[in-house]
């Protein structure tokens, strides 16, 4: 099935498909030229594959393996999601570029994938917690022409200790992406509201807030979800706007409650312009933070 859209004013692909994937080596994942991308994905039982891409006038979108709604397509491109946020004249957000303030969260269907994705990045940096997803969906996941999807639950609840263990994934990141796999349906229709999916998350053992409302943000194109206990961005939004590099929750909180309904969309831009202090030092080595 192909489905076509124009292109709304102010429309960056590649920034609205984030949602598509947490990792920077993401073997679910390819990236196509102009700010496409092929996705691999399960959407209930049934394995899909996206591919999607862009003209100067329209987002083209092939779905191969079953079937989205095309308001779940939209969603998913967040072609309707509104990415202005009131300012105040001085509001130091407008230091931002104008490109990234017009960044857009798109919402993505696989729920149980969302979260599998998301676990691996506790505890550890994020480039281990890449590594980590990408042996896991190379070696356990189903392949579809060079790209390989998360493991199916079924098969992802068979997986041993020491499967995940050769994976990078120690014992107490791998209780709760089991218990994702046992809880979460692969697939939740566009109707399911984002308290019903939260709460759905939160029952897994393992998954605290944090991973909820980065979930709900990153995947599920809630503008204002806070993903509290993370290390790097109160630390960002504390420099960004009060440039100190030793900032808190109760920081960052304070700082974003004026932007209350945008406070992820916030983190987004932030993220994306590269707002925090500067790193010192060389970068901690795979394993450190365990």
């Amino acid at each position: 099935m192909k489905l076509s859209f124009p292109i709304p004013e102010g429309y960056d692909l590649r920034s609205s498909l984030r949602c598509l994937s947490m990792a920077g080596k993401d073997p679910t994942r390819l990236r196509l030229p102009n700010g496409g991308a092929r996705k691999v994905c399960w959407v209930g039982d049934q394995l899909c594959r996206l591919t999607i891409g862009a003209n100067q006038t329209k987002v083209v979108v092939n779905i191969e393996g079953a079937n989205l709604q095309e308001a779940e397509i939209r969603a998913l491109l967040a072609l309707d999601d509104c990415p202005d946020v009131p300012l105040i004249p001085d509001d130091p957000l407008w230091r931002l570029p104008t490109r990234i303030r017009r960044f857009r969260l798109g919402r993505v269907p696989w729920v149980y994938e969302a979260v599998g994705q998301t676990i691996p990045h506790q505890r550890v940096s994020g480039s281990e917690a890449g590594h980590n997803w990408n042996r896991l969906c190379r070696r356990y996941g189903e392949s579809w022409e060079g790209l390989f999807s998360v493991p199916a639950p079924k098969r992802l609840l068979a997986l041993s200790p020491a499967e995940f263990a050769s994976c990078g994934i120690e014992q107490k990141r791998m209780i709760p992406i089991k218990e994702a796999a046992f809880r979460i349906q692969s697939y939740f229709p566009p109707e399911t509201s984002l308290e019903d999916i939260g709460r759905t998350v939160l029952a897994c053992r393992g998954v605290g807030v944090w991973t909820e409302q980065y979930v709900r943000g990153h995947f599920l194109a809630d503008a204002d979800a806070v993903p509290l206990g993370d290390y790097a961005l109160p630390k960002t939004v504390s420099y960004f706007f009060e440039q100190n590099a030793k900032g808190t929750d109760d920081d960052m909180l304070r700082l974003l409650e004026p932007y209350r309904g945008h406070r992820f969309r916030i983190l987004n831009w932030l993220e994306w312009a590269d707002a925090g202090p500067p790193r010192r030092g060389a970068r901690l080595p795979h394993g450190s933070m365990l």
